[in-house]
């Protein structure tokens, strides 16, 4: 298969190796892979599929849940009770329109599974290996990354780059994306650039930052992309600095950072 095609399974599980599509998406052989049926049924919390940002996978049944069982059999039931009544039957509006404040994550954020990674494991890999490891969805990604919409799209040795969607969810009582929001995107960047340098056993912890806002964020302004590097990387002390830029390349904020570095 080319490195631009997707793999659609809708039929049986087992017609695809499961363990040989996990490799290749990992190794971004193919562009990703659309999947309804699996080896196993139900699918495992704890599987690929679950973590891959280049999987999208969905239940076989889409009508086995609950809530839209009561969905279903409860119009079925109020179209019956109106139609006895001699009362026009109605149809459920299909458009969802999601209310903001209820809603985690939006559909630009590409990782699904979020969570901690237990320390020993974190302890045995490099700072790159676990970094990748979150980066391909082996690891989960941090839950903070769910609520922010900020993840992670290239790491190097000493450099990453993380982008990040505005939202009015991050608003200000002014009514612009907060500074905070903004400082978390440089911290996540920053750190991380530390965090790519670390051997395994080593862990590192921001002790100062420095942040300059240029421009206003609002969420018209749409994705943004944080551009990290390695400025000084010691035994114990590592700095770093990084740059907001929006889609247009214009600078939104820049900053600098001290990291700690920690054996564990």
């Amino acid at each position: 298969m080319k490195p631009t095609s997707f793999l659609v399974n809708t039929a049986r599980g087992p017609i695809v190796d499961e363990a040989a599509l996990i490799e290749t998406l990992i190794a971004r052989k193919i562009a990703g892979a659309a999947i309804d049926v699996f080896d196993q049924e139900r699918l495992p919390a704890e599987h690929a599929f679950r973590r891959l940002s280049t999987v999208l996978a969905t239940p076989h049944m889409a009508y086995g849940s609950r809530s839209l069982y009561e969905i279903f059999y409860g119009d079925s039931v109020a179209n019956i009770r109106a139609w006895i009544e001699g009362d026009a039957c109605w149809q459920r509006d299909a458009k969802f329109e999601p209310n903001i404040g209820d809603r985690n994550m939006t559909d630009y954020n590409p990782y699904t599974v979020f969570g901690i990674v237990q320390p020993p494991i974190a302890a045995s890999d490099s700072g790159m290996e676990f970094l990748n490891k979150i980066r391909s969805a082996e690891h989960p990604a941090p839950p903070f990354s769910n609520v922010t919409d900020i993840w992670p799209v290239e790491i190097e040795l000493g450099r990453v780059v993380f982008e990040a969607m505005s939202s009015s969810r991050f608003y200000n009582p002014m009514g612009i994306v907060h500074g905070g929001w903004l400082s978390t995107l440089l911290d996540s960047a920053m750190c991380c650039a530390v965090h790519s340098m670390l051997k395994s056993g080593q862990v590192c912890t921001t002790i100062e930052m420095k942040v300059n806002f240029v421009r206003q964020v609002t969420e018209e302004t749409g994705k943004l992309r944080c551009e990290a590097k390695i400025v000084h990387f010691g035994g114990r002390i590592a700095t770093s600095e990084g740059r907001i830029e929006d889609s247009n390349g214009a600078l939104i904020a820049h900053g600098s950072e001290t990291c700690m570095i920690i054996r564990r």
